[in-house]
């Protein structure tokens, strides 16, 4: 009896102690999330003070050699430019970077798609005499560049593994000739994409004296040292332009589970927002889901209106089309942050970038989802719903069962049903009003009110929620033909389920304008005249025997432009687009132009100037999925 006693005792001063030490443990999870938060805050603040650096080194280099000045070549650039490239002005830092490459400098660009990277070493090749060199991702892309700048009357050739021998055998003939070498995508995480990129830098090795220009859309300072130190370029000459995308509308939408319904979900927003057949790009993961909803690997294109990803993407930093993301270096934390980037209802989409690049961050003016969104977000507790997951979980894992997300789900369903039936036949001879039944089950089950009936899209949410905060995490089953993904027991799956760990859950509650209040989601349509040159671009590319796209003829722009100043000669239009378009495809331009012209159709000077601004203006505000190019 005695020793039964002194057991309680024991008992009671061992739980006693495990409660104190239970208490100590939320204490320190609660500083772990702060110095979690913490470290995110420094990392970003390292960043910026990294590209403060680098960028007082670059303006002290630009301040002895200033790339914007006067230079040998300035008249033949600007001719090649425009008479030939049909180019009328530089964009950002195109100028500098082309008098840094001709003047024999390596140069590494990191310039946001759309800025214009290509025309930084097609230019120099054409101003060059000899070869240039360039290394590129995409099959697609760079059949798609060859075709551009053959239709230009500039000499290119793509050796690959479809380029056939005698091809083959005349550009390694000529390659004994390099001048210039461009990389393209090429940094330490691009080693998952293509391996023997890391050996690019034998390149300078062998030809010390060629200049050598490195190109990428985005890059942390961390992996622009890498990139340098990779290529052997220490002395290059660094241009880094904003990840800011001011005129692009960033959302992220819900995606039905049925494959037909997300496409026809797909065409009918390009089919309303983009009536004018402008051209768009949609991403998928693979290879075949690519050519179940698309077309093609990747293009070269100056007219890109909008980007929808039809998967999720792998990584902020660029949108691969490889190897499964669990088989990379960071592949499955690179997935997480753009779940993350996912979840989020409150968090700016173009703040995320910011953050990521290590950039400071500014206002998107309502150019995203959720900065634009008027939908009332509240946080609920699912404390207790997080206990039952990690219960069920831990049974299921003692029986050496597994379970995939859906399949949680649904056991998390039944289960609750189960209690909630088993409470209310406790109550049941109570005489309770539905409102206090509701508020008696609750109070049983210990949650609240507003946690009572969770859907199953919110269910869903909690469980993705818990493995982003290590409460649950994924494993991976590999089969020849498919991978499956279980969800198991997280590392912090013990505070969870003693309920030492409080979880939020972050829910939208309906607003009665509709939501989201999307900038630009609607464009005009063409007038009679971008129309009727609409119409002729695609047939003289249809001509072309399949060497040349419609936007070769004339791109997006230059109808634009042909549309308000209405050129009626070949000397006119020589101004507008350039002398070898004119030269090529004059006469059929001039002849539409009088047409239109003379017909007095709707498309008027005053009328077709005032749709042309509007459409100016709208072009500001292209609608955007997660990250859209308008070259890339």
């Amino acid at each position: 009896m005695e020793d039964e006693e002194h057991i309680e005792e024991e008992l009671l001063l061992v739980e006693s102690q495990l409660q104190d030490i239970q208490g100590q443990i939320k204490t320190l999870l609660d500083r772990q999330e702060e110095l979690y938060e913490r470290q995110s805050q420094l990392k970003a603040l390292l960043e910026v003070s990294k590209v403060s650096r680098n960028t007082t080194i670059n303006a002290s280099s630009v301040a002895m050699e200033d790339w914007s000045g006067s230079f040998p070549w300035d008249s033949e650039a600007e001719n090649i430019r425009f008479n030939i490239f049909g180019i009328t002005s530089y964009r950002s830092n195109q100028r500098e970077i082309i008098n840094a490459v001709m003047s024999g400098r390596d140069v590494l660009v990191i310039m946001a798609a759309g800025g214009g990277k290509s025309l930084c070493y097609q230019l120099p090749a054409a101003l060059h005499d000899g070869i240039a060199l360039v290394v590129s991702p995409l099959l697609s892309l760079i059949q798609d560049q060859v075709m551009g700048l053959t239709a230009l009357g500039i000499p290119a050739y793509m050796l690959t593994s479809t380029t056939n021998k005698e091809v083959e055998k005349f550009i390694y003939k000529a390659l004994d000739k390099v001048i210039m070498q461009e990389a393209h995508c090429c940094s330490q995480w691009g080693h998952d994409f293509r391996p023997d990129y890391k050996n690019l830098g034998i390149l300078k090795i062998q030809f010390p004296s060629v200049p050598m220009i490195a190109l990428t859309a985005t890059a942390t300072s961390k992996v622009q040292t890498d990139l340098i130190e990779m290529l052997h370029i220490p002395r290059c000459v660094k241009f880094v332009s904003t990840v800011n995308r001011p005129n692009l509308f960033y959302k992220v939408t819900e995606k039905s589970p049925v494959g037909k319904v997300v496409i026809d979900e797909i065409s009918n927003f390009i089919s309303e927002s983009y009536p004018n057949n402008e051209s768009g790009i949609v991403y998928c993961f693979s290879r075949k889901e690519c050519e179940q909803v698309a077309f093609g690997m990747g293009i070269n294109k100056p007219d890109v209106r909008f980007v929808i990803h039809h998967s999720l993407s792998k990584s902020m930093e660029t949108y691969y089309q490889s190897s499964m993301v669990f088989y990379e270096n960071c592949g499955l934390q690179n997935l997480y942050d753009i779940v993350r980037y996912r979840q989020t209802k409150r968090s700016c989409r173009h703040g995320a970038f910011f953050r990521h690049f290590g950039e400071v961050p500014q206002d998107c003016n309502g150019m995203c989802d959720n900065c634009a969104s008027s939908v009332e977000l509240k946080d609920i507790d699912a404390t207790y719903h997080t206990k039952i997951i990690v219960s069920l979980l831990h049974d299921m894992q003692l029986k050496d069962q597994r379970a995939t997300l859906l399949q949680l789900v649904d056991k998390f369903k039944a289960k609750w049903k189960g209690l909630v039936d088993n409470v209310m036949s406790d109550i049941s001879h109570m005489s309770l009003q539905p409102c206090s039944i509701l508020i008696e089950v609750m109070s049983l089950l210990g949650c609240s009110n507003e946690a009572a009936d969770l859907k199953k899209e919110e269910i869903e949410q909690l469980i993705v929620h818990l493995i982003l905060d290590h409460v649950l995490k994924e494993e991976f089953q590999h089969t020849p033909y498919s991978t499956n993904a279980y969800v198991t027991l997280g590392p912090m799956w013990k505070p969870a389920l003693q309920g030492n760990r409080g979880v939020k859950l972050e829910i939208a509650v309906a607003s009665q304008d509709g939501g989201v209040r999307s900038k630009g989601t609607k464009r005009g349509r063409m007038s009679d005249l971008e129309a009727k040159l609409d119409e002729l671009r695609r047939e003289l590319s249809s001509t072309s025997n399949g060497v040349m796209f419609p936007h070769a003829v004339l791109s997006a722009q230059q109808i634009s432009l042909l549309s308000c100043q209405k050129p009626t000669t070949l000397a006119e239009l020589e101004k507008v687009i350039g002398k070898v378009k004119t030269a090529k495809y004059g006469s059929r331009i001039v002849e539409v132009m009088r047409s239109h012209t003379s017909s007095g159709s709707n498309g008027g000077k005053e009328a077709s100037d005032e749709h042309g601004s509007k459409k100016m203006k709208m072009k500001d505000k292209d609608v955007v999925c997660v990250e859209s190019s308008e070259e890339e």
